[in-house]
């Protein structure tokens, strides 16, 4: 081993070897010079490794000290994953701590630095830690890269519109297909079935009854299906079933067959309702956008309205059959957008709005068993006077006087005041209240039920129309909201018992208008006993206040 030059003290041999590697790789422009501060800083330990290099000032001007043992030179003093750090000094906005390298990386290891006012140098303890540093904190504040697959699963599944309205208009289309033509196309066909098909009317609330033991029956089979994969699949099967069981009611005249298609179409409505609205909403979330499914949901009442309005453009022009064809055509043509543009159900959701909550002093207590059973009973109310009416408004308004063409009138602005009704019931729950405005709802479904009594030419059914469509939905957004305000720890399953009571009213109360007024050969009689069922609902929902 060559011996060291005289004049050098012990520990400075490796001053000119830490200068040739810092010389060919110094730009003047960008790295400062080895005498300054951003040098030293640069050339402390960053990943705390115990032959770190650090500055010393008794080794004249520009030198450096190597930690570790004397006499090594600076390339074998580091590791090579250093090298870079002692060459070039980080300019890039990374925050850095001497002694530790960035904020927020690898925890240094034992390592050296020298205590401040004097020559010398101490050990670190292995996990010391210095004091917080404000440049610490910068690390936190830059943005995180949005992974690859992350983009591909939330893309839009159109690029030629904006994301937010291809999406929500995929979610209209199903709305329209699933509940306005295949659940609801019933309702303004009725009549005419009853006239040239001789459909009875019991049949006709036999037929009622099995939509919406459809709807029930879909329901509690998409509880059991948790792959995503599974469940998109069923959504698309949903939209075809719907398309086909609407023209299938076209091609027979059994009353046995036409069950197991209603059946299958009430089934569809659970594919609109619950998948559809389950993956547009994951979508919103996975964009950092606002929850809000208003618009999708408006796409039931426009389903109505169109469903309406074909009827009362084909009335006197097409026979029964043929309007259940023109009505499958309409679905073949909602098909294509709501089969492309509802999203995926997949990729991991990115932080959205985050949805206040009320502190735990404000909570209300947990409501007992008599609460469920009080409010239970008034949803399965508000459910039997709804399954009534839209499945029996049209044959009333046109048994009463008014005709199909009326009635088919009536129907349409049960759609339009369906579109805005659920907007509206959260308008007027922000400013009166919850309760009140559930407990107005009930009031004014009563009244459209009184309504529908009186004859055609009174003018009566319109008032009653945009009564009963106005106040349904918002019945029910307002009743699961309540839910939730009550419940927030277990609000999914308590929600799934509420679901289950409104099927129950939805089964019972078409079956029983229809036994009621082939007895007794009006509709009268049927109406009242939703009337009754009504208020009882609306006592047992003002009973819930004692509970």
């Amino acid at each position: 081993m060559p011996a060291r030059p005289a004049g050098l003290a012990r520990g400075q041999g490796c001053m000119a070897g830490a200068a040739a590697l810092a010389r060919p790789v110094r730009r003047a422009s960008v790295r400062p010079a080895p005498d300054s501060p951003a040098f030293r800083r640069s050339a402390s330990a960053p990943l705390g490794s115990s032959d770190a290099h650090v500055p010393s000032r008794g080794a004249g001007r520009g030198g450096t000290e190597p930690v570790g043992r004397p006499g090594r030179s600076i390339r074998a003093a580091a590791p090579a994953r250093l090298l870079p750090a002692i060459a070039k000094p980080r300019r890039d906005g990374a925050c850095w701590r001497r002694g530790r390298g960035r904020a927020g990386g690898v925890a240094p290891g034992p390592g050296r630095r020298r205590a401040r006012g004097s020559g010398q140098e101490h050990r670190l303890s292995a996990g010391a830690r210095r004091p917080p540093d404000r440049r610490d904190r910068c690390a936190a504040s830059a943005p995180a890269t949005r992974p690859e697959s992350v983009m591909h699963e939330t893309a839009t599944p159109r690029a030629g519109l904006p994301p937010v309205i291809a999406v929500m208009a995929g979610g209209i289309c199903a709305q329209m297909l699933c509940l306005g033509m295949a659940r609801f196309a019933f309702t303004p066909l009725l009549p005419l079935m009853e006239a040239q098909a001789g459909l009875s009317i019991r049949d006709g609330g036999i037929l009622g009854a099995m939509i919406y033991a459809g709807y029930m029956t879909g329901v509690l089979s998409l509880a059991l299906l948790r792959g995503p994969r599974l469940r998109y699949a069923m959504y698309r099967a949903g939209l075809v079933i719907a398309v086909l069981s609407t023209a299938a009611m076209a091609l027979t005249t059994d009353v046995l067959l036409w069950g197991v298609l209603r059946f299958l179409g009430g089934a569809c409505g659970a594919a609109a309702m619950l998948l559809a609205s389950e993956f547009l909403l994951g979508w919103l979330l996975r964009n950092g956008r606002r929850p809000d499914l208003g618009w999708h949901f408006a796409g039931l009442g426009l389903g109505v309205v169109l469903s309406g309005s074909a009827a009362l453009a084909m009335a006197g022009r097409l026979d029964w059959d043929s309007q259940w064809l023109v009505l499958a055509g309409i679905g073949l043509l909602l098909l294509p957008p709501a089969w492309v543009l509802v999203p995926r159900p997949e990729g991991p959701a990115r932080g959205g709005p985050a949805v206040a909550r009320p502190s735990r002093g404000e909570e209300p207590p947990p409501p007992g068993r008599a609460w469920f059973v009080a409010f239970g009973l008034s949803y399965l109310a508000a459910a039997w006077g709804y399954a009534v009416c839209a499945t029996f408004a049209v044959a009333i308004v046109a048994g009463s006087g008014g005709g199909l063409g009326q009635g088919a009138t009536a129907w349409i602005m049960i759609g339009i005041a369906a579109s805005a009704g659920a907007v509206l019931g959260s308008w007027v729950a922000q400013r009166v209240g919850a309760f009140a405005t559930l407990a107005g709802a009930f009031v004014a479904q009563i009244l459209a039920v009184g309504l529908l009594l009186l004859p055609a030419q009174s003018g009566a059914s319109l008032p009653a129309a945009a009564l009963f469509g106005a106040t349904f939905i918002a019945i029910v957004s307002i009743s699961l909201t309540l839910v939730g305000l009550r419940v927030p720890d277990n609000a999914g399953r308590v929600m799934a018992r509420l679901t289950l009571c409104y099927g129950v009213g939805q089964v019972l109360g078409p079956a029983v208008t229809g036994v009621l007024t082939e007895a007794a050969g009006s509709y009268a009689p049927a109406l009242i006993v939703s009337m009754l069922v009504l208020l009882a609902g609306l006592g047992c929902l003002v009973a819930t206040r004692r509970f």
